[in-house]
């Protein structure tokens, strides 16, 4: 969040965790606990998928609320502030109001998983293109374009 103030999930404890000195000392600031190694900062509002939420935090991670009921495992990815887009095992989902409301945008390619280790996952807003790639597999491009 800053030079010094840190949040992180831990192994064996639920929830998100913050630390304001560095790493020194670790206070829970959520009982949710992300699927995604880390939040996504945009415009100073940072977001963490949790598997079936979008969690919001807009003070640097020291108060985390739902954003959005969703299927997010990965991102967001954005465009806007307005538009983005998440993944999760249903694919790629996609809002044009901040996260009020969601359609489907891509799917994932086959044998493509969601875990927190090995998919890696893009968006290219201005080209509408969506992509999927992990080990031993071809990446994959989605032209929605259309």
């Amino acid at each position: 969040m800053s030079a010094s103030i840190f949040v992180a999930t831990k192994e064996k404890e639920k929830g998100i965790w913050r630390s304001t000195d560095a790493g020194g000392t670790w206070t829970q600031v959520s009982p949710e606990t992300p699927t995604a190694a880390v939040p996504v900062v945009f415009e100073g509002i940072a977001y963490w998928p949790t598997g079936k939420t979008l969690l919001v935090s807009r003070d640097q991670g020291a108060t985390w609320n739902t954003l959005a009921t969703v299927d997010a495992t990965h991102g967001p990815y954005f465009n806007t502030a307005e538009h983005f887009v998440v993944v999760g095992k249903g694919g790629f989902s996609e809002t044009k109001d901040a996260g009020k409301t969601w359609q489907a945008a891509a799917p994932l390619p086959p044998g493509f998983g969601t875990g927190r280790v090995g998919p890696n996952f893009a968006w290219d807003a201005r080209k509408n293109l969506f992509y999927a790639s992990t080990m031993s597999k071809p990446t994959f491009k989605l032209d929605r374009s259309h």
